[in-house]
């Protein structure tokens, strides 16, 4: 497909490490093209990819990384290429691409298989146990913090982004829950289940704990795990899901960041999305 000129000042913003007016100017893209089937290309095209080299680079001149060993920052960006680069990069419409399937089969066939890989790297590859990205054995203070936190996000983050969708008078598409709430409820119970362990193992685990390694900031780690979670729903959601998407991953964030359990992630993640589209 032929570059548009907008499109290749817009590429040129972002090369130029203006990541905030590079996504405003992909925004105002995305709302011009999103009556003309193009929804889902419009931001991941220009956006993610130099976003991930801007932070890539970012890394890279870190005094932490500097004092590594060659061997050990290779391992460390290659699994951050797998689990940050991949669901940015248009990975997960592969199947929808060169095998005809649907996007929500398409998504399965990526984050199942990413699941596994990144749960073997740690282990085979940068040969660390998955206690390292917060996978170890529940305690009673998990399943505390699970209904805890269940509960903050259903009965009072979940009413605050419907406050805030009716406030700013947004409207979404509904394509995408139409198409979930037609599949039978053995599969919704199965995608529950692939959200909720894939990207809490990928946004949560492994990104928070590398990036904090390799840069030494809760903050950074925290800031990009939560901008990844969000924008890989956006080329299926939309913008206006967005908004519950990012709040609702932001109390994620917090959760790990504060006690390291990955499993209390887990079972929110599940819980939260279970009573979305399981609860009849």
């Amino acid at each position: 497909m032929p570059v548009s000129a907008a499109e290749r000042k817009i590429t040129e913003k972002c090369a130029s490490g203006n990541l905030l007016t590079c996504f405003v100017d992909v925004k105002s893209k995305y709302d011009r093209c999103s009556n003309d089937g193009l929804v889902r290309e419009a931001p991941i095209d220009v956006f993610y990819p130099n976003a991930s080299h801007i932070l890539f680079e970012a890394l890279k001149n870190t005094k932490m990384v500097q004092a590594m060993p060659q061997s050990k920052r290779l391992v460390l960006f290659g699994g951050l290429a797998l689990t940050l680069g991949l669901p940015l990069l248009h990975a997960n419409q592969f199947g929808e691409w060169f095998f005809g399937l649907s996007p929500l089969q398409s998504r399965d066939l990526f984050w199942w298989p990413l699941l596994v890989v990144t749960l073997l790297y740690v282990l085979l590859i940068e040969k660390r146990p998955l206690s390292t990205i917060g996978l170890r054995k529940p305690e009673l203070a998990t399943l505390v913090l699970v209904a805890g936190t269940t509960a903050l996000i259903l009965f009072a983050v979940d009413p605050l982004i419907s406050f805030i969708v009716t406030a700013l008078h947004l409207s979404g598409n509904a394509t995408p829950n139409q198409m979930i709430d037609a599949t039978p409820y053995w599969y919704r119970a199965l995608l529950v289940t692939r959200a909720a362990l894939a990207e809490e193992v990928v946004f949560r685990g492994y990104l928070i704990e590398r990036i904090e390694e390799l840069s030494g900031s809760r903050i950074l780690a925290g800031a990009v795990s939560l901008a990844a979670f969000a924008l890989a729903h956006l080329a299926y959601w939309g913008w206006v899901p967005l908004v519950g998407v990012s709040l609702i991953g932001l109390v994620l964030t917090v959760l790990y960041q504060w006690r390291r359990d990955l499993c209390a992630n887990i079972a929110v993640h599940w819980l939260v999305d279970a009573a979305q589209l399981l609860v009849p």
